[in-house]
């Protein structure tokens, strides 16, 4: 009764009953709709059967977003859901264990551009820090961690509390940064991270700037 409860899909495909399992997998939405939602305490399905529900091709779009806002369940490998719209919306309904890999899988499902479900989920302060204490993985062949790291440092939606902490991790330095559209703040949490590298290019950017930046530079 325990599970039923609090994990009805779990419940439901470990009953052994053949003819309700698929009655449920007939009749998907309908299930979703006026079972599943209905149960108030029904938060705790495990990710395999999160994974399994969200990427049912009959899930409307509708019930995929009220299961996300109702379940308290995290998902920990963001490739194994098949669609794009979903992760994003995992990613806006902070239903995502924080990690590089996953931010990666976004960042390269949206061809390599930063969206906002990403700055959205970085800007919430316990996924920064949980970021900030793992390095970004300096792999060669890089894999797309140094452009997805560079998007990040260049948006200037990110909020100043979470980047300070998002450039705990990263191992590179820039000399190419576009630093036009960031504030006085976060050019300066560049410098003083050393993500910025000491380079005549970056001395001149920094110069074009303020003066004041490429002073700090030296």
């Amino acid at each position: 009764q325990i599970e039923f409860d609090k994990s009805n899909y779990l419940a439901v495909m470990q009953s052994q009953c053949k003819f309700l399992i698929q009655k449920i997998q007939n009749d998907f939405n309908d299930y979703i709709s006026n079972v599943y939602l209905n149960i108030d305490s029904n938060v705790d399905e495990p990710k395999e059967l999160l994974i399994e529900i969200l990427n049912n091709k009959m899930l409307v779009p509708k019930n995929t977003i009220e299961v996300l806002k109702k379940v308290n369940t995290k998902i920990d490998e963001l490739p194994k859901i098949d669609e794009l719209s979903i992760v994003e919306s995992l990613l806006e309904n902070n239903k995502v264990i924080p990690s590089w890999s996953n931010l990666l899988d976004v960042f390269l499902r949206n061809n390599r551009k930063l969206n906002s479900s990403i700055v959205s989920f970085v800007n919430i302060d316990e996924n920064a820090l949980v970021l900030s204490k793992e390095e970004v993985p300096n792999e060669k062949p890089d894999k797309g961690y140094s452009a997805l790291c560079k998007a990040l440092i260049q948006n200037e939606e990110v909020l100043n509390s979470s980047y300070q902490k998002i450039l705990k991790s990263c191992p590179w330095w820039y000399n190419n940064l576009s630093i036009s559209n960031l504030s006085d703040e976060k050019i300066t949490m560049l410098i003083d991270n050393r993500i910025i590298s000491p380079t005549i290019e970056s001395f001149e950017s920094l110069k074009a700037h303020s003066d004041v930046f490429s002073i700090k530079l030296i």
